[in-house]
């Protein structure tokens, strides 16, 4: 994970739409709170608070959170990955009910108030929001959670995930290799929650190192001082018989690795962990 920096540019229909469907809720919860703080049942308690996917979900939102997300998934950086799945709008705090862990049970209401709030939505892939992450919203004190609209909001302080934009991930989660590593209690739920350390995941961030460290093999080479017996290698590795192609290879891959470690490429924070020396 790294910072998101979001624009202050909230997409209209979350003002138009979103602001008087949130105002509805929070008119509805105020009527009958002890109704909401209970799961939703068509015979014993018919009251719940449903959310429109076309508000938050909407287009223009989606298109929105992509651009400023560099089409990367918020938690792990997976890269244009909507050629195979949508993707989702992800609910930084989860809208519906919560979870303190993965296998509690819901807890009743969640942040109902946030459901169209543009600082708690985010552009997601579907295995880590869908499988991973869920409902889940740990505090380290649960005495101190936004119960409704009428609490302040917890401080990052008492959050147990990252914060994609409101904290630096960077300074809770490393990678050595491929293989994401805990700087805090903050990182280790994190990895945890968003399935940050999950097999498929790992290989591909593997194969996306690899291919890292040929384009910087690649880049360093010299041509003026290689041998033709050198370059005859070179060719034959690379499958190639004219050297303007081989210096073409070599100035996309230099173009390659000044792109590889900044906030716009895969795997930016697994990147930066094993190459330091790499422009951002």
């Amino acid at each position: 994970m790294i910072r998101i920096h979001k624009s202050a540019n909230v997409p209209q229909v979350l003002v138009n739409k979103g602001i008087p469907a949130t105002d509805a809720h929070k008119a509805l919860y105020d009527a009958n709170p002890a109704v909401y703080k209970q799961k939703y049942h068509k015979v014993n308690n018919p009251f719940k608070l449903t959310f429109d996917s076309k508000i938050y979900g909407n287009a223009n939102v989606k298109n929105q959170l992509k651009d400023e997300q560099f089409n990367k998934c918020c938690f792990c950086e997976n890269k244009d990955f909507d050629d195979i799945a949508f993707g989702d709008v992800e609910h930084f705090r989860p809208k519906g009910a919560y979870q303190q862990k993965a296998n509690d049970t819901l807890s009743y209401p969640g942040y109902y108030w946030l459901a169209y709030e543009w600082t708690n939505l985010f552009f997601s892939c579907q295995i880590c929001n869908q499988r991973h992450k869920k409902n889940r919203f740990p505090l380290v004190d649960q005495t101190l959670r936004s119960v409704d609209h009428h609490a302040p909001q917890e401080q990052t302080s008492n959050t147990l995930l990252a914060h994609p934009s409101f904290e630096n991930p960077e300074n809770e989660i490393g990678f050595r290799e491929e293989i994401p590593f805990h700087k805090t209690d903050k990182g280790k739920k994190s990895i945890q929650a968003f399935g940050l350390n999950r097999t498929k995941l790992n290989e591909k961030r593997r194969k996306h190192l690899v291919e890292v460290r040929k384009n910087i093999v690649l880049s360093r080479m010299d041509l003026s001082t290689a041998t033709q017996d050198q370059k005859d290698q070179i060719f034959a590795l690379l499958g190639i018989h004219d050297e303007t192609f081989l210096v073409e290879i070599i100035n996309t891959a230099k173009l390659y690795v000044d792109q590889a470690a900044k906030k716009e490429a895969a795997f930016t924070s697994m990147v930066r962990n094993n190459f330091p020396a790499l422009p951002q």
